[in-house]
Formats: C-alpha cells, structure tokens, sequence
C-alpha cells in the first residue's frame, strides 16, 4: 500500500499515508502537517516516491518515514 498513498495536496498524501498504516503516530502527522513537500519539489510534490531536489540529493518517498 505504500506507493499507493498519493495525494493531489499535502494533507491529503498524509492522510492516505495514515490510511494505508504508514503513519501510526499523530505526532509524526502533525510534523509532516507542518512542512509542505511542494516547498522542496516542484514536480508532484504529493506522489509518495522519492524525488531529486538538487545537487545529486533525493528526498525520500513519504512512505519510509514508519513510524
């Protein structure tokens, strides 16, 4: 269920990532909550898969956080 957990806005990939058991901590969600990936990645942001962001850097898939 993992890569199935996108969204077409942040809180809502959060909510998907809550909904599949990814996310089993509210603290974990309101720190996601508070930081929008579209701040970081231009490109669809809110698909749960890791994406460049510059410098020969990734940001990890939404759904490795697991906690």
């Amino acid at each position: 269920m993992a890569w199935r957990s996108h969204g077409k806005t942040n809180l809502e990939l959060i909510n998907n990532l809550e909904k599949n058991g990814i996310i089993r901590s509210a603290r974990v969600k309101q720190a996601m909550a508070s930081i929008d990936r579209a701040d970081f990645i231009s490109v669809s942001p809110y698909d749960d898969r890791p994406q460049g962001i510059s410098c020969n850097a990734t940001i990890s898939a939404p759904h490795m956080v697991w906690i």
